[in-house]
């Protein structure tokens, strides 16, 4: 399943870029919402290996996902790969 989204804005694309590159504060919006997360890589900048994992309610069940950078192209793109059962 692939998702993707576009939408013009007024902002460079290297501080649009860097906003989405605020890990920790999607991290911290995630738990304040119920979430569980935790990073399962030590990197301290945005690079392909940094990782993830959460659990969070969805219609009504508990779900697990590991999360897993796996291409980064600034400004360009980010990619993720997500692992989950029956989500």
């Amino acid at each position: 399943m692939k998702f993707s989204s576009k939408e013009d804005i007024e902002a460079s694309i290297e501080a649009t870029f860097s906003m989405l590159c605020d890990f920790e504060t999607f991290e911290r919006a995630a738990m304040r919402r119920g979430a569980e997360v935790q990073r399962t890589d030590t990197k301290t900048v945005p690079s392909v290996g940094m990782g993830w994992s959460a659990a969070f309610n969805m219609r009504g069940k508990r779900r697990q996902v590991e999360i897993e950078m796996v291409t980064l192209d600034q400004p360009n793109e980010m990619a993720f790969e997500c692992r989950s059962q029956g989500l």
